[in-house]
């Protein structure tokens, strides 16, 4: 889920390039690597399910932390330029709650194993679940979550799920377990309540919309000249304002058209109308999808 929603925190910074999405799978599997390693070497020395639940609590608190820095980290990576700034930005937003996750599987097999013959099994098993619960985490956020709901409140729902499951993991404490469930709800609200930092705002700049479209973070952005819809970060369509309409583009594209007088046009995508006000003869019947 991490991995899917990462892509629309950093897209509206650096678009939907390939350098984004192979830098979000670079860090994912890097940062598990980091995790089966770590989380295998402090479980040997400490094999108790109080490890295991912190390890899942201070997971689900990280994964807090991207939706409330993103606009923090994204400008200040843009000294790497577009191709190495999705990866620096990645690896500070994503790497340590991708490690935390990345730790709970080595935990979990080193727990339940009490017999050495049956290891395999055991490894196979928690390994099966895991990427079993990795497919239905993907397509939850990729055919639902995106579609249905903000990042933060995806981000949020998949936090809480794993503050539940580090609590519950916690009755199995012989002490101190009520006041460490209690201590794990308290800090996770405090987190989830943090401000989220925000760029410094622009006085001559305001969004008049914005969403999670189909197809990327949708902006609708308004300066004192133009109006503009805005698609993860890209200006994909303008209009003036005041004064001239268009640009010369659209007035040679309309050109181009009467030249041919056709009795009928189809136009696929009017983006902001620029062609229609571009000055097409109005005997001409114009369908537009």
């Amino acid at each position: 889920m991490l991995e899917i929603l990462g892509t629309r925190i950093i897209n509206p910074f650096y678009g939907a390039t390939i350098f984004v999405w192979t830098s979000l799978i670079t860090i994912t599997m890097g940062a598990l690597a980091v995790g089966y390693f770590v989380g295998g070497k402090i479980i040997d020395k400490n094999p108790k399910i109080s490890l295991l639940s912190k390890t899942m609590f201070l997971a689900g608190v990280f994964f807090l932390i991207p939706m409330k820095i993103d606009q923090l980290v994204l400008p200040a990576t843009d000294k790497f330029g577009l191709k190495y700034g999705p990866l620096v930005a990645s690896f500070l937003l994503f790497f340590i709650p991708l490690m935390l996750l990345g730790m709970i599987s080595p935990m979990a097999i080193r727990l339940i194993t009490k017999k050495i013959k049956l290891s395999g099994s055991y490894a196979g098993q928690i390994f099966a679940l895991s990427t079993v619960g990795s497919i239905v985490g993907g397509l939850l956020a990729g055919f639902y979550l995106i579609n249905k709901l903000t990042i933060t409140q995806s981000l949020s729902g998949a936090a809480l799920g794993l503050v539940i499951m580090a609590m519950i993991g916690s009755f199995f404490l012989k002490q101190k377990r009520f006041t460490q469930i209690l201590l794990m709800l308290i800090i996770a609200l405090i987190v989830l309540s943090l401000p989220k930092y925000r760029y410094k705002e622009n006085s001559s700049l305001s969004v008049l919309h914005h969403e999670q479209g189909f197809y990327g973070d949708l902006k609708v952005i308004e300066t004192p000249s133009f109006r503009c819809v805005n698609l993860d970060g890209n200006s994909e369509s303008c209009v003036r304002l005041q004064g001239e309409q268009v640009s010369p583009l659209f007035h040679d594209l309309a050109h181009v058209i009467n030249e041919h007088k056709p009795k009928n046009v189809l136009i696929l995508g009017s983006g902001g109308g620029n062609l229609i006000m571009g000055g097409i003869d109005k005997n001409i019947k114009i369908d537009i999808v």
